[in-house]
């Protein structure tokens, strides 16, 4: 994970323009819950559970939300940009989910699963 943080901001000072990080978060005690929530205080956002890559498929939505992971961070980035992370992580050999999306309603909404009636 270091090697993506280091390589966006080298882009962004190769480019002269900016890094594609807005924001990064160490997952520390409470795990994707609460990592998730800190990272979008005051605007809010959806998160979508399926949305996670998991070494258990077992897991179900509660134990995804509580569950604490070594060497994991949240990071933030403007939609058009997501290109440009997935790329520098697959350069990397370093996964990348993109869990949800900032809303602006204050509040932090967790879905188990995608209607796909409306998506």
């Amino acid at each position: 994970l270091n090697r993506i943080v280091r390589a966006c901001v080298e882009r962004g000072i190769e480019r002269c323009d900016r890094n594609v990080i807005a924001s990064i978060h160490d997952q520390g005690a409470g795990g994707n819950g609460n990592v998730l929530k800190e990272i979008v205080e005051g605007a809010g956002a959806v998160i979508y559970a399926e949305n996670f890559q998991l070494g258990d498929p077992t897991l179900n939505v509660l134990e995804l939300w509580g569950a604490e992971y070594q060497e994991s961070n949240a990071i933030l980035v403007h939609p058009k940009d997501k290109n440009i992370l997935q790329s520098i992580g697959n350069r990397e050999k370093c996964s990348v989910s993109f869990v949800g999306e900032v809303t602006d309603t204050g509040n932090v909404v967790l879905v188990e699963k995608k209607d796909v009636t409306t998506s």
